[in-house]
């Protein structure tokens, strides 16, 4: 009776776990050298390096759960496996750079051996990161958006939409959809990317903008 209830209430927890936005913490030692800021979701993980974006997407032995299960008549432990994108920025400007853009209140503590030399302590926590001159005049800002990670490309005066160019590595296949959007497959599940909306501001007034996007298989 009381594993039920247990059981009750852990999803109750992983499912409010889940609608917690996303937050993107700043790399102090924590994770490997090469990643400057990283973000964990449900079943999900990015990873930003210099001049790319390191996706992972994860999934069991099963196909079923990622959870492990421990019960009284029966312990279960999943092997979980992961797939890896890799979103590669094309011929980027020699003065791009990755930094935190909006700062939470909160910090994050991390103790990840008995070593005190090895603890990060008040690492820094952001609700958002920007990949500033990507390209010449072209930003790009990584966010939370309902659960999910969201990039905008912001083109400056004098930006060129026509530099923007993203090598997408890892996947089994990509799907061109009706509308627009693309499917990618692994062998650990799929994902999807929304087709481009572009605009400008103009006035104060969000204006549309037609844009022919290409897609190279």
């Amino acid at each position: 009776m009381h594993s039920h209830i247990f059981e009750r209430q852990r999803q109750k927890i992983m499912q409010s776990y889940g609608k917690l936005p996303l937050m993107f913490y700043a790399n102090h030692g924590q994770v490997d050298d090469q990643i400057k800021f990283y973000c964990k979701g449900n079943g999900f993980r990015y990873a930003f390096c210099a001049t790319k974006v390191v996706f992972t997407l994860f999934g069991s032995s099963d196909d079923q759960s990622m959870h492990s299960t421990n019960q009284a008549n029966e312990k279960h432990q999943e092997t979980i496996k992961g797939s890896t994108v890799n979103w590669t920025f094309l011929q980027p400007s020699d003065q791009i750079k990755v930094e935190g853009k909006t700062k939470t209140a909160g910090t994050g503590n991390f103790f990840l051996s008995n070593d005190p030399k090895q603890w990060q302590t008040k690492v820094p926590i952001y609700k958002d990161i920007i990949y500033r001159n990507v390209w010449q005049g072209i930003d790009c800002v990584w966010k939370d958006e309902k659960g999910d990670v969201k990039y905008d490309m912001i083109v400056h005066p004098h930006g060129s939409i026509g530099d923007i160019q993203i090598l997408c590595e890892g996947v089994e296949s990509v799907e061109q959809i009706e509308d627009g959007s693309l499917r990618f497959h692994t062998p650990n599940g799929t994902f999807h990317k929304c087709k481009p909306i572009v605009y400008q501001i103009i006035n104060g007034v969000r204006k549309s903008v037609v844009l022919l996007s290409i897609y190279i298989n």
